[in-house]
């Protein structure tokens, strides 16, 4: 069994944890759904200045979104940064969605800044550049993605696996050991739907509902989990298939 360690950077609303429950059990159902009892898990809330005691508590990482940005000041936004530097330098395999995935590239030497493309709503696609697992050069992915930051400029060594207009770097790669999505994969669209209500002052009304009309559409959320269930496995990822 993997020791996963989750570094939660945001909490969901009580309203929703009463309906989800927290946030890491986003990643805790979806990753059982596809490999149960692969993974046992521990869970810190960085956000609060809660931190593994060193990198031997887990044998791979998620980093979680967040309302911060990569760039804000707060003191554990910069403790956190100094836990990825430590994650790369040992090759840990960690994975960063969202945030997570902007908070990596801004620690180890990326640019992360507001868009002035404005928010980035729903399963809108972006395109493999590189063969990457099930994912073929050319074809298109539609994840739910919920951002207005982005990774403006990757950190050095990382691999751009998908592009699109919107969004230049929306999935990454680092030598094997970093992978980042700017989408959620971990997201259920009954979470999605409440969460856009929760925004939909700042996001503007009639964005809202054009991302809410194409939710439950197909997207490539299952193809894109199992991706993230191979990586974090790595080794381990054939034994009891």
């Amino acid at each position: 069994m993997k020791k996963l360690g989750i570094l939660l950077c945001d909490e969901h609303r009580p309203e929703l944890i009463e309906k989800y429950g927290t946030y890491d059990q986003d990643f805790i159902q979806m990753l059982e759904a596809l490999a149960p009892g692969r993974f046992e898990y521990q869970a810190w809330r960085c956000h609060e200045n809660e931190f593994p005691e060193s990198l031997d508590c887990a044998d791979a990482w998620i980093i979680s979104g967040s309302k911060w940005g990569a760039y804000d000041p707060d003191p554990w936004i910069g403790e956190l940064k100094a836990f990825i530097e430590q994650l790369d330098r040992e090759q840990m395999p960690t994975l960063g969605v969202c945030f997570g995935h902007q908070v990596i590239h801004s620690a180890l030497g990326g640019h992360v800044a507001k868009s002035e493309k404005g928010w980035g709503l729903g399963a809108y696609p972006v395109t493999v550049r590189q063969s990457f697992g099930n994912f073929s050069e050319g074809e298109s992915i539609r994840v739910l993605s919920m951002h207005q930051d982005q990774v403006q400029t990757p950190a050095p060594g990382f691999d751009p696996i998908a592009h699109s207009e919107f969004c230049p770097y929306p999935i990454t790669f680092k030598n094997g050991h970093i992978l980042t999505f700017q989408s959620h994969p971990e997201f259920v669209d009954e979470l999605f739907i409440d969460l856009c209500h929760k925004i939909r002052e700042k996001a503007g009304h009639e964005l809202i509902e054009q991302t809410l009309a194409g939710v439950g559409q197909e997207d490539d959320r299952h193809q894109v989990r199992r991706l993230v269930v191979d990586f974090l496995l790595g080794d381990d990822q054939q034994e009891n298939r």
